[in-house]
């Protein structure tokens, strides 16, 4: 099935419809349009996936992206009600990072109100001041976008690095190993005695 964007203006906030597989071949399409919707000074965006049958890491690695543009200067929430969609978000760790809703109505006015300034709703998915990082991968991949030269998954795809400031920080629990401890060497003659 192909892909399928319809945006529109709803309540202040603007909405990129999405429907059908947002995979590698489609998803340079809904980068453009999603970095059309991130434009302007405190953008509001719903990206509504009710019509998604099918998303790969592509199109994941897209959401996020658009996400870290967004989210300094606006909010982007998204709104997935069926399940089959939304565990691929739950698998990947990345129902921590996006802020969801069941249906557009409450999308549309969360985004609006945490614009406004009015809601704390998504205050846990700003990103702390200071933590965006700019590195060599993000630097050819946003070249790359903007050329829409794509000659593979990566180029869309952020890296773990990348992801590291917008996901939850857990601590890695330290492992020690015990020492090897070596035998002292005995001579000969000291075992004879």
């Amino acid at each position: 099935m192909d892909l399928k964007l319809r945006t529109q203006k709803i309540g202040g906030a603007t909405v990129v419809e999405v429907a059908g597989e947002v995979e590698l071949h489609s998803a340079g399409q809904l980068r453009d349009e999603l970095q059309q919707a991130g434009e302007g000074e405190r953008p509001c965006v719903v990206v509504d996936l009710s019509r998604v049958s099918f998303i790969d890491s592509t199109g994941l690695g897209v959401l996020v992206g658009a996400f870290k543009r967004v989210r300094e200067r606006g909010s982007l929430s998204i709104v997935c009600p069926q399940r089959s969609i939304r565990r691929i978000f739950e698998i990947t760790g990345l129902m921590q990072v996006f802020p969801f809703h069941q249906n557009l109505d409450e999308a549309v006015r969360t985004c609006t109100a945490f614009v406004a300034g009015d809601s704390p709703a998504n205050a846990q998915f700003a990103a702390p001041a200071g933590s965006e990082r700019l590195t060599a991968s993000t630097t050819a991949r946003s070249a790359a976008s903007s050329t829409g030269l794509h000659s593979s998954p990566s180029a869309i795809m952020p890296s773990a690095a990348d992801m590291q400031p917008i996901l939850p920080s857990a601590t890695t629990p330290s492992v020690t190993t015990p020492s090897a401890t070596t035998p002292s060497a005995t001579t000969p003659d000291e075992e004879e005695r």
